[in-house]
């Protein structure tokens, strides 16, 4: 669940809110998703704007952080804007806030409309080096895997190898709104295998 920040005209809600209209039903909204684009230094702040609301509604953060500026500092050779990244989520997991972190979110679509760079061996690379220095910096950091919607194949290609990653997850945006669950399986099932 990602709550209207507001930005398109309509009022601010927070996840704090969203909470209290639901606490009757004995419930809460598990994760809350946040947006940050990262580009060759990354001070969170699109992230760190949301953490009083994290804190209040005890949700799962889910940031999706974006490398829009291309893949340096993401490299063995250079780990500067990942430690950049790790120290951000470091901010998060010392609240008491449990992360799992959307590094490069859909890089297969992504990487083709233009919004990330390089290759899907770029990818896997910064991914890697984004999970060693979060494992250093951040070890509480879940990493979530959250390719978009696509077939075996083109997962294969962008798997980053099971080392750091704690969840997976597919942005799925299925046509046939008849048979949502039966297309999802159809799609997920191998991944998951």
């Amino acid at each position: 669940m990602l709550p209207d920040g507001g930005s398109d005209g309509g009022p601010k809600n927070t996840m704090a809110q969203l909470n209290q209209l639901i606490a009757p039903a004995n419930t809460f909204h598990a994760t809350y998703g946040q947006y940050a684009q990262a580009v060759g230094s990354f001070d969170g702040g699109q992230l760190l704007q949301v953490l009083d609301d994290l804190k209040e509604s005890g949700a799962i953060f889910q940031p999706a952080v974006m490398p829009v500026g291309g893949w340096t500092g993401l490299t063995y050779d250079d780990d500067s804007l990942a430690r950049d990244i790790c120290n951000v989520m470091k901010k998060f997991t010392d609240e008491g806030i449990e992360v799992w972190l959307r590094f490069a979110h859909e890089v297969n679509w992504y990487q083709t409309d233009g919004t990330y760079q390089g290759t899907a061996d770029d990818f896997k690379e910064g991914w890697n080096v984004v999970g060693k220095a979060c494992r250093e910096i951040a070890p509480e950091v879940k990493f979530f895997f959250t390719p978009n919607w696509a077939s075996i194949d083109v997962y294969r290609t962008y798997w980053p190898g099971p080392e750091f990653v704690d969840y997976i997850g597919i942005d799925a945006y299925p046509k046939d709104a008849n048979n949502l669950d039966g297309v999802f399986i159809s799609v997920a099932k191998e991944l998951h295998d």
